[in-house]
């Protein structure tokens, strides 16, 4: 009985040292608008993500941009008109966005923009995605694109608090979860398994 509480504490402190480690990773500060790179890649999942992504095209931080997961009953001009934080007309960026329908999960918008970079010859990319997706979306992006430039470009929602993030249930248990889904990526390609 005696061992196999050790075990176990030792699997708990093992178990809270890299929930502590990874928050540890995910990004604090934003990117600079002056690094550039082939390409802006921006993964669904919130408004904040696409606004950001073409603010850095405004920006020409690339001069090209893969939204990738997008709903298939989706259009550019529909996704331009549902961001509030500026007026644009979707027709500016007709020739440089490109609407990914393929992916609905994280390891498929690595499989979708590795196909697209190669399509495009792009060795570059700026990864738009929340702060506290940020390290899980690495591990996949990197995976699917060995050799290429991966930017990380986080984007900062309000309500995903890291500073106390223990005090906030909410952060709490998006931290959580995307810490356990951080492991299971790294085990799956530990062991090399799709």
């Amino acid at each position: 009985m005696k061992n196999l509480l050790l075990i176990l504490g030792f699997i708990f402190l093992a178990w809270l040292g890299g929930l502590l480690w990874f928050i540890s990773i995910v990004p604090t500060q934003p990117l600079s608008p002056d690094v550039r790179a082939d390409a802006i890649i921006v993964l669904t999942g919130g408004r904040l993500r696409m606004e950001h992504g073409f603010d850095m095209l405004d920006e020409q931080a690339a001069l090209q941009m893969l939204i990738s997961g997008v709903g298939k009953q989706s259009n550019l001009a529909q996704i331009v008109k549902s961001m509030h934080d500026k007026v644009r007309d979707y027709r500016k960026y007709k020739d440089n966005v490109t609407l990914g329908y393929k992916a609905d999960d994280t390891t498929s918008n690595a499989a979708e923009a590795a196909s697209w970079m190669a399509q495009n010859n792009f060795q570059s990319l700026r990864l738009v995605t929340a702060h506290y997706h940020t390290p899980r979306s690495l591990l996949e992006f990197h995976k699917a694109m060995p050799g290429k430039e991966i930017i990380a470009d986080p984007v900062f929602p309000e309500e995903v608090k890291l500073q106390g993030w223990w005090l906030y249930s909410g952060t709490r248990w998006l931290l959580l979860s995307e810490y356990h889904k951080y492991i299971a990526v790294m085990l799956r390609q530990k062991l090399d398994y799709y």
